[in-house]
């Protein structure tokens, strides 16, 4: 077989649709990050995801000595964010206009190449109804935000203690 053969049928078997190669792409992202985690070379990534600049900011001092935090400040942000760097933890607002934290949860459940990223929500609902209405999502936690500041970092250092 020709060179020029040869260019051409690796050529056609790398073509894809840009779906495929963005899934391809994210999961040899994933499996870059998770190396990296093994062996050491970097921070777990948490994504903020609130409406409030002061929770934000709050969250970002508090946890960026031990975390690579980034935040987003709307459900159309955080999606991005996610497909541009995925996040080790998302740490979700319940309340925020346009996309509530429950619908972002469920956006991020729906996508497959998202499915497995872990969401705690940050919130100041912790009634009955607001709690259930996300169990179904699986979060995998709910804090409120009227925790100390401690408080919210300790069980946030226990997650990934034993996630691992």
């Amino acid at each position: 077989m020709d060179m020029k053969s040869r260019i051409i049928r690796s050529l056609s078997q790398a073509t894809c649709d840009k779906a495929e190669l963005n899934r391809r792409i994210l999961r040899l992202k994933k499996c870059f990050d998770e190396a990296n985690a093994a062996l050491g070379g970097r921070k777990k990534k948490i994504l903020v995801v609130d409406d409030s600049d002061f929770m934000r900011t709050a969250m970002l001092h508090l946890l960026g000595r031990d975390y690579e935090v980034f935040t987003a400040d709307s459900g159309l942000s955080a999606i991005r964010s996610i497909t541009l760097a995925r996040p080790d933890l998302v740490l979700l607002d319940y309340e925020m206009p346009v996309c509530s934290g429950s619908q972002m949860l469920e956006m991020i459940r729906s996508e497959k190449d998202f499915t497995d990223i872990p969401v705690i929500f940050l919130t100041c609902r912790v009634d009955r109804a607001s709690v259930q209405k996300v169990i179904s999502l699986k979060p995998e936690g709910y804090l409120s935000k009227s925790l100390p500041a401690e408080s919210v970092k300790r069980e946030i250092d226990r997650f990934f203690e034993k996630k691992g």
